[in-house]
């Protein structure tokens, strides 16, 4: 159970700290530390937390998929307003650079690329044992 517990562990410590870094993205024009960016999305995911049954997370992922449905009809709108105005934006793309970053940022995508696929089959064994 040790290494159960510790994979979830750090499962759950990196989302967060993916949530975090996603709040600082969305508030660019802010300048907000990472502490605080980790209180507000711990503030936003406890109470989703409590979903204890498949039941009730049902319900959370119809919410989940209406609001995708809102978001890509917002997009589609929006590229149907903005159709006429297509030749007049100009992008001119080249290649991106890339290179060394340093140790934490190669290990941080590392890692998120291995918990992204890693306990997938893990959390409907652990929601049946919650009661």
């Amino acid at each position: 159970y040790v290494v159960v517990y510790a994979h979830f562990f750090l499962k759950m410590s990196s989302y967060l700290l993916t949530a975090a870094k996603s709040v600082q993205t969305m508030l660019w024009m802010k300048d907000i530390c990472l502490y605080w960016a980790t209180l507000g999305s711990l503030l936003v995911l406890f109470p989703l937390c409590q979903l204890r049954t498949l039941h009730q997370i049902s319900f959370a992922g119809a919410v989940s998929v209406f609001t995708i449905g809102v978001v890509i009809m917002i997009l589609l709108g929006q590229a149907y307003a903005t159709w006429d105005q297509r030749g007049d934006i100009v992008i001119e793309a080249g290649p991106q650079g890339t290179g060394y970053e340093g140790f934490m940022s190669g290990f941080s995508a590392m890692t998120s690329l291995v918990f992204a696929y890693g306990g997938q089959g893990m959390y409907l064994e652990t929601m049946s044992e919650m009661r």
